[in-house]
């Protein structure tokens, strides 16, 4: 079974100090409205997204949330399991992870300082290589390098 990878060197949070984590939290929610409306509104991965989220967009946004700040401030408030949840989407190609990733990098530059977006990224990356890897049935494949594509 594959699982999620997120290296732990790229933790954003910063240490005890409660303003400037209200600050990131706040640039993560625009990143994710900002980043899933472009998902959303992108004509191969808004059919993707439309055709499998379970409740409404606004649901999911909130989920997406609470992943991300999990992700990058380590506040362990998602507790869901998005590798199961991918598996069943055999229709995605790596395209569209490569699709996914370039909106997800114009967004996270938008929003964050340059350090953090690049924090960000590499967690990104991170992800769409196991969620890659759990959608392709050839357990010896190679996920792509998502810093060298766009």
């Amino acid at each position: 079974m594959n699982v999620l990878i997120i290296d732990t060197n790229k933790d954003m949070s910063p240490p005890e100090n409660t303003t400037l984590t209200q600050g990131l939290e706040t640039q993560i929610n625009q990143l994710v409205d900002k980043f899933y409306g472009r998902v959303h509104s992108d004509e191969r991965l808004g059919v993707i997204f439309e055709k499998e989220i379970t409740g409404t967009w606004d649901e999911h946004l909130e989920t997406m949330k609470a992943f991300w700040r999990s992700v990058l401030l380590k506040t362990r408030e998602y507790q869901g399991r998005p590798v199961p949840k991918h598996q069943k989407l055999k229709s995605i190609t790596t395209e569209d992870f490569v699709r996914w990733l370039s909106l997800f990098r114009l967004t996270a530059n938008e929003v964050f300082n340059p350090e953090y977006a690049q924090k960000a990224i590499h967690n990104a990356e991170n992800i769409a290589s196991s969620l890659w890897l759990s959608v392709n049935e050839d357990p010896f494949k190679t996920p792509p390098n998502w810093a060298t594509l766009n």
